[in-house]
């Protein structure tokens, strides 16, 4: 050690200063690329964290952080045996992707490598809910499933008395869960029914959950708006039409779309109707996506419509060549969504103007899933596409 100390500022004094500044600079670039080494994991700049419910929230809201590119690539693909109509959801790295091949897959987020597949036996429409260490999906043979998120195994079934189309939800330690036999579901995460609410027809879609109540819509043509500490308490707001989706809540407000072209905005709190868009010989399937400013639904009717959401008044409308059941994803100033016309489109918010588009040749009923840097979406063909920033 000591003749170490000694011979290297001699060497250092012997060296020109040209030397030993290069010396100096080449240390420093080691020790900084060392640093760099275990960063590997890129900076999300678009997209949430995870996607555990088809549409990103328990409030159905179709919202991503961040901004989405103008442009996107296919980053990998997944073939299924039939018809992806449902939303990939994401958590933890992993992809839970059900198709109407009857199957559940489970793939790596990065490389769309196959994990595990259970066949749950019955066609699957609904997209699968991630909470924890458990997926949740129900069948359109009436059966609600409990799958292992390590390796797809059942722990336990729950029969409904009707098909299952829509995904469940979950509030505090309960899932919810809305079916064709008319009820809207709590089931405990051992499988048993806490409670049930009887609607007056099928509840096609998703309950959006608050911090108080699940709010649903039937076609009874009821918004249902439950109390989750006594379910006994229900308020009901007749939109004078069945509704076949989904609401979207944000602020104590839900926005939803029913069969008769309209959408309406709804207070929770006063259970008064804000507003109503009539929108004459039109019919909206797909859940509406907002933000502070907006809110976006796609028609039966081969639009996209984009409305003031404190207003109701139409902004602007897009016209594709075929109906737009997908239900589409704010993400920063743009929209993405599908069509059955097989196109998936970016969309300026502000003017409705189209940014980029992919066709994939086949009808698009899945909504968009907007997560880690990454786009996901079904698509007739059978397939599951995520896509990426073009650089």
């Amino acid at each position: 050690m000591l003749l170490r100390r000694i011979f290297i500022p001699f060497l250092l004094a012997a060296l020109p200063i040209a030397a030993i500044t290069a010396v100096i600079l080449a240390h420093k670039k080691a020790a900084l690329h060392k640093k760099d080494i275990p960063q590997t994991k890129t900076a999300v700049s678009f997209g949430t964290s995870c996607w555990r419910i088809f549409r990103g929230s328990r409030q159905l809201s179709g919202f991503a952080e961040g901004d989405l590119p103008a442009r996107l690539a296919i980053r990998w693909k997944f073939k299924t045996g039939a018809a992806v109509k449902s939303t990939p959801v994401v958590a933890e790295g992993r992809v839970y992707l059900t198709s109407t091949d009857k199957k559940i897959y489970a793939l790596d987020l990065n490389t769309g490598a196959l994990l595990w597949k259970k066949d749950l036996e019955g066609e699957i429409e609904a997209s699968a809910l991630a909470v924890e260490d458990a997926v949740y999906v129900g069948t359109m043979d009436g059966q609600f499933y409990a799958l292992s998120t390590a390796d797809g195994s059942i722990r336990w079934r729950y029969p409904t008395k009707d098909k299952i189309a829509g995904s469940a939800n979950a509030a505090g330690d309960i899932i919810l869960l809305g079916s064709y036999d008319g009820l809207l579901h709590a089931i405990s995460p051992q499988g048993r029914l806490v409670w049930s609410y009887k609607t007056k027809s099928y509840i096609n879609g998703t309950a959006a959950v608050t911090e108080t109540a699940a709010v649903v819509g039937g076609c009874d043509t009821y918004l249902h708006i439950i109390s989750l500490t006594d379910h006994n308490q229900v308020r009901r707001i007749d939109t004078g039409s069945y509704i076949p989706s989904s609401p979207a809540v944000f602020e104590n407000l839900a926005y939803v779309g029913n069969f008769d072209g309209q959408v309406l905005c709804v207070d929770l709190q006063s259970d008064s109707i804000v507003w109503t868009c009539d929108n004459p010989n039109e019919s909206f399937f797909a859940v509406p996506a907002v933000n502070d400013q907006y809110a976006v639904i796609g028609s039966r009717q081969n639009k996209l419509i984009c409305l003031d959401r404190r207003t109701g008044k139409e902004i602007w409308k897009f016209a594709t060549e075929d109906a737009v059941n997908s239900s589409p994803v704010i993400c920063g100033s743009k929209v993405i969504f599908g069509a059955d016309d097989g196109f998936l489109r970016i969309l300026n918010l502000a003017d409705g103007k189209e940014v980029w588009s992919a066709n994939l040749a086949q009808p698009i009923a899945s909504g968009p899933a907007v997560v880690e840097n990454c786009v996901l979406v079904g698509c007739d063909d059978g397939y599951v596409y995520v896509f990426s920033a073009i650089n």
